[in-house]
């Protein structure tokens, strides 16, 4: 991206900041924390499960041999990985690591 592209960019962002409030959504925190906690029962013993809340999102981390993170055992996971905004899966060693990452606000318009 050129310097002009970014600063163009930038001036976007800001003038998007101006006309919207960023707005936290509880709700949307608690749906995923509980699904988390299920998550944790589902793959017991099978994977390695982390969650760190910050700054108004969520994510979640799960280590897993290949196969677990492909099956249809973990209801909870299927449903996590609708809704993440972020979703990143890599290999580390012989296992997969998934990052999944929520937000839990809305952008609305000022009146």
């Amino acid at each position: 991206m050129s310097k002009e592209g970014f600063q163009s960019l930038m001036r976007k962002m800001e003038e998007f900041a101006r006309a919207n409030d960023r707005i936290s959504v509880p709700e949307r925190r608690r749906a995923v924390i509980s699904l988390y906690r299920r998550l944790r029962c589902e793959l017991a013993g099978e994977a390695k499960t982390g969650v760190r809340e910050t700054g108004g999102s969520a994510s979640i981390r799960i280590l897993a041999k290949d196969g677990l993170i492909a099956c249809d055992e973990s209801d909870a996971l299927l449903k996590l990985m609708a809704m993440a905004n972020l979703l990143c899966v890599k290999r580390v060693g012989n296992q997969i690591q998934m990052d999944l990452w929520f937000r839990c606000w809305e952008w609305k318009k000022r009146t």
